[in-house]
């Protein structure tokens, strides 16, 4: 099934070789010059990924995202700035943006990323992803179902997506990594170092450690109690 951009870039030149090249890689592409038409477009219609310049005539990417978080949408994000400072790569990536890239940019490179800020689809039928019931009736995953259940808590891992009794939580990207990456590593104690290298990765360097303190925080509220995060001072955190 074709993937759904939604790029926001007021300079011609770079729109249109980006939407060719996307195009090119069988992603449907949607251009917006302003944060306004931007906004009106995902008013109408849902889209997998934005690709958002961070300067914009009527505004900054800034607002646009800031409208994803008002109107609960998780639709992720991915920079485009020609800003390459620390504290521009920190306020996107504390704002919930997948990633970013610096212009001028190497076109495979953001391709690259572009491939890993999608969320994943589970395209797999509908027995691969099928749950049993244990001796006790209560749900566990199965081996080919790609998903972890710890009580009320179901991850679909395919899918990017985690569920509490069957009502979907909304999480940024950055919250769900967090999570499954906890959920994996359950009785173990996690560094906060391993923690923001993992759910980070190449941008793990403009992180810092009242950065995840914060996402750990949210993700604890939203999570209600199904989860039991424990916070290990000075180290990190350990998951029951």
């Amino acid at each position: 099934m074709q993937r759904d951009i939604l790029l926001v870039e007021d300079d011609d030149l770079i729109s249109s070789g980006l939407k060719w090249a996307l195009r090119q890689e069988g992603y449907g592409v949607t251009l917006r010059k302003t944060a306004k038409e931007a906004q009106h477009a995902l008013e109408v219609h849902n889209f997998d990924l934005i690709i958002l310049d961070l300067n914009l005539p009527d505004g900054t990417g800034f607002d646009v995202q800031e409208f994803l978080t008002r109107t609960n949408k998780s639709t992720e994000v991915l920079f485009l700035t020609a800003v390459d400072d620390k504290v521009t790569a920190v306020r996107a990536l504390e704002q919930g943006a997948a990633d970013y890239v610096t212009k001028p940019f190497d076109i495979r490179e953001l391709l690259a990323r572009i491939v890993k800020a999608l969320p994943t689809r589970n395209h797999s039928n509908e027995s691969k992803n099928a749950h049993h019931k244990n001796d006790h009736g209560q749900h566990t995953a199965s081996a080919e179902s790609d998903e972890i259940i710890i009580g009320n808590l179901r991850i679909d891992t395919l899918a990017s997506r985690a569920y509490i009794k069957g009502e979907v939580l909304k999480l940024t990207m950055v919250e769900y990594r967090i999570l499954e990456l906890f959920a994996q590593s359950r009785g173990r104690l996690l560094s906060r170092t391993e923690i923001i290298d993992k759910v980070w990765q190449d941008a793990h360097g403009y992180i810092e450690d009242n950065t995840l303190s914060t996402y750990v925080r949210d993700l604890r509220k939203k999570l209600n109690g199904e989860l039991k995060i424990e916070t290990v001072r000075g180290v990190g955190y350990r998951v029951d």
